[in-house]
């Protein structure tokens, strides 16, 4: 999130010295995207309605002293997640003694993690368990308020009310304020700011979850839905809670002559920001899971907390009961049926399972961008992945490749025509290594993927039911930026949950140094030539070496 924010710094003409670097292309670009953390940016930049995102991280260097989850350290949690992930799923159950595949590492961290989280000895660095219980009181007590109005609720409601008292301003903390309500902002009103989109990932408990067929599911002030094939639809997010058949409500109040009822203030800001970053389930999974084990004498107090959010010594992880996903129910899109849908189709669950944006591998949300209606000419990425070392390896850049350039899917593959009548593939060529891309240091500079329409895979075969070719419509120019070390280690962990303001304003300024690309004084019209590349045919000589910098060709295709 700090390191995003400093890309944005350094966009905006409103910086104090951006204007000489890349100040202004904020205000250039017509939408901005997040998923997982990366959701926690796009939304703190909506609600600083105009304010300089530089202004605006004092309150936030504030907040990040005190961890995001109250009593709870900053841990390395990667490794856990990938084995919980991985676990067969008869293991999940809590009921058991084995430890299955997380091994004796999560056997051995755990009591530790527990201590750390509520030390009650008497030294100096004791947390102060009253404190702390009165924390998960007050986000429970939040979170059931949803719950009493009927609603169903899991850990996400209880991660957005935690994410809340951290990384949305102070004035739009309410839990009622709604991504809706943020539609009547000034800045967004005058178009002033780019469009906000966020994202998250459908999926069912217990399936698989890979890029290529995942269902992607957009939010933002104005819609919630999906362009994929397999719904390729969107309700007003305002409505998001109102039961709904084919899109008719349900309910209707005969007292004022049968008319249709709906309901308002599901949307809330912090609830769907959570969504897209849900990676909070991962701590809760593993102190539930193996919590039968312990006999620490910090227990009671961990307890006491999951007692709070209605967990017990002898957890039942059904998931019919709780759920570590955002629950989306009633689902909005229920009997919903058009003949052109293509994969499997949510018209007959009552609710939708939502996961962090990233679940399926892509931590970069391109899908928002290849939407042909948007125009998109030309998409700034930065992956902030974590993968080595709490450091990008591109496996994002791959994911999305495979979703794209796949030919077989459940879900219908799109593909353009390009002005000599040849078909592509909408997303262009990529190293076929990209780990021996990364490890040459390459990323290290940025690359632009899909300069000429050779770049684009060609679509061999017919075109058939299984894909969508989209007329009058070429793809955007990938602008594409790694994380690295520049002026800050900006690899801290996915987990990490206190800075100091030296360590926020680190990130930060290596986020603000990663969009300048200070090492090339022509990278400014660099950039230009890039965001133009679309639209005009005639540029400027000196597009010409920029291209030849930084445009990539890949070693072997199919053009």
């Amino acid at each position: 999130m700090l390191v995003g924010a400093g890309v944005l710094s350094a966009y905006d003409e409103e910086t104090p010295g951006a204007e000489s670097q890349m100040g202004g292309v904020l205000q250039c670009t017509s939408y901005i995207a997040g998923i997982s953390g990366g959701s926690w940016i796009v939304m703190n930049n909506l609600l600083n309605d105009g304010q300089s995102m530089s202004h605006a991280m004092d309150e936030l260097f504030m907040d990040l002293q005190s961890p995001i989850l109250e009593g709870i350290p900053n841990m390395e949690l990667n490794g856990l997640r990938h084995g919980l992930d991985n676990e067969p799923a008869e293991t999940i159950s809590a009921e058991t003694n084995k430890v299955g595949l997380l091994g004796s590492m999560v056997e051995m961290m755990l009591p530790n993690f527990v201590k750390s989280m509520f030390s009650v000895g008497d030294g100096g660095n004791a947390f102060n368990v009253k404190s702390v219980l009165n924390f998960y009181k007050d986000i429970s007590l939040e979170a059931h308020s949803k719950k009493e109005s009927g609603y169903r609720i899991s850990l996400i409601d209880y991660w957005a009310r935690t994410l809340a008292r951290r990384v949305i301003p102070k004035r739009f903390r309410s839990p009622g304020f709604t991504i809706s309500s943020a539609a009547k902002l000034l800045s967004f009103q005058n178009y002033s700011q780019p469009f906000p989109i966020i994202t998250s990932v459908e999926l069912v408990p217990g399936c698989s979850k890979n890029s290529i067929d995942s269902h992607i599911i957009e939010m933002t002030p104005f819609e919630f839905g999906s362009w994929d094939s397999f719904l390729n639809a969107f309700m007003n997010v305002k409505y998001l809670g109102t039961k709904l058949l084919n899109g008719v409500p349900m309910e209707q109040d005969k007292t004022i002559g049968n008319m249709s009822v709906c309901t308002s203030g599901y949307d809330t800001l912090a609830f769907l920001t959570a969504t897209s970053s849900g990676l909070f389930n991962t701590m809760f999974r593993y102190v539930y899971k193996l919590l039968p084990q312990l006999t620490d004498e910090s227990v009671p107090y961990l307890q006491q907390v999951l007692e709070i959010f209605g967990f017990s010594k002898k957890p039942d992880l059904n998931q019919n009961a709780f759920s570590e996903y955002a629950i989306y129910s009633p689902n909005p899109f229920l009997g919903y049926h058009n003949k052109e849908l293509f994969g499997r189709s949510v018209e007959n669950t009552t609710s939708l399972l939502l996961a962090d944006g990233g679940e399926d591998g892509q931590n970069i949300p391109f899908s928002p961008f290849l939407v042909p209606g948007r125009q998109v000419d030309a998409i700034l990425a930065f992956d902030m992945g974590s993968e080595v070392y709490n450091r990008p390896n591109g496996s994002s850049l791959r994911a999305s490749a495979n979703r794209y350039h796949a030919n077989e899917s459940q879900l219908r593959i799109p593909l353009f025509q390009d002005p000599d009548g040849v078909i592509r593939k909408v997303f262009p060529e990529i190293p076929k290594n990209v780990e021996s891309y990364f490890s040459s240091s390459s990323h290290e500079r940025p690359v632009f993927f899909g300069c000429e329409m050779e770049d684009f895979p060609k679509h061999l075969g017919d075109v058939s039911q299984g894909f969508k070719l989209h007329s009058g419509f070429i793809p955007p120019l990938i602008v594409y930026q790694a994380n690295h070390d520049i002026s800050f280690p900006s690899n801290t962990s996915t987990f990490r949950t206190t800075y100091s303001p030296e360590e926020a304003q680190g990130l930060f300024s290596n986020g603000y140094d990663l969009a300048v690309n200070a090492e090339d004084s022509q990278y400014r019209s660099c950039l230009y030539c890039a965001f133009m590349k679309r639209k005009r045919k005639h540029l400027p000589d000196y597009c010409q070496d920029c291209f030849e910098k930084y445009c990539y060709k890949a070693e072997s295709s199919t053009h």
